[in-house]
């Protein structure tokens, strides 16, 4: 069997696209659960602003709920929900609760790539 070398070069691109292509589909994973007693007091009174903030923002934009993630090297220093993950059953959010990130993973990668 003779190989030309166009074909030689599809068949590499193909095996590469192959190996590679598992490091761009996005995987469902749950978040760390952290505890009350875990959060930082360090930056209370800068939480207090966020929360008044978050809160006042959801409104601004009628938005129904939000997960709110702060963390450092040093790892997650607060974890908190805000409002509701269901309106028609009136359920709120939970820290580990999996949900679609949607188009503002756009975002994200352009903040990484930077």
């Amino acid at each position: 069997m003779k190989i030309n070398r166009r074909e030689l070069l599809s068949l590499g691109a193909r095996a590469t696209m192959a190996l590679t292509a598992g490091r761009f589909f996005v995987t469902e994973t749950r978040a760390a659960e952290t505890h009350p007693a875990a959060e930082d007091t360090k930056f209370k009174d800068a939480f207090i602003a966020l929360d008044g903030f978050v809160q006042q923002y959801m409104r601004e934009m009628n938005s129904p709920g939000m997960i709110l993630v702060l963390s450092d090297r040093a790892g997650i220093r607060r974890t908190m929900t805000y409002g509701l993950s269901d309106l028609e059953q009136n359920r709120r959010g939970a820290p580990n609760q999996l949900f679609h990130i949607g188009s503002i993973s756009k975002s994200f990668t352009a903040i990484a790539v930077l």
